[in-house]
């Protein structure tokens, strides 16, 4: 049976009041968002064909490096940035997600082969 009263019920309204509630809900909308931006962030990562950097396509046995987010770079762009850092003492980012990393410690692998 549909609820045809009025006013109709605002947002407020519909709010769990009791701390309980509220800390259910906002647990379970978080772990909806971590859930959706891990799905999110893995296919990104597998369809990344480009590097970010310097906005070139990786080609199949390039040295790329890995950072501790998944995303890759050619190896040398992330010299480049490491060194970048270092000299202006800016803290160390991923260049797409802004996670803080270590560049120096980024894996390294070959493009089309890991």
């Amino acid at each position: 049976m549909c609820d045809h009263s009025w006013p109709p019920k605002t947002a407020r309204d519909q709010t769990p009041r009791h701390y309980g509630e509220v800390r259910e809900y906002l647990d379970t909308v978080m772990r909806r968002d971590v859930e959706r931006r891990r799905r999110a962030l893995a296919a990104s990562l597998q369809q990344q064909s480009t590097c970010a950097i310097c906005l070139v396509d990786f080609e199949r046995g390039e040295p790329l490096a890995r950072l501790e987010c998944g995303h890759r770079f050619h190896a040398a762009c992330v010299d480049q940035l490491a060194e970048h850092h270092a000299l202006s003492r800016a803290p160390e980012r991923c260049p797409c997600c802004q996670r803080a990393c270590f560049l120096s410690m980024a894996t390294t692998a070959h493009a089309g082969m890991d």
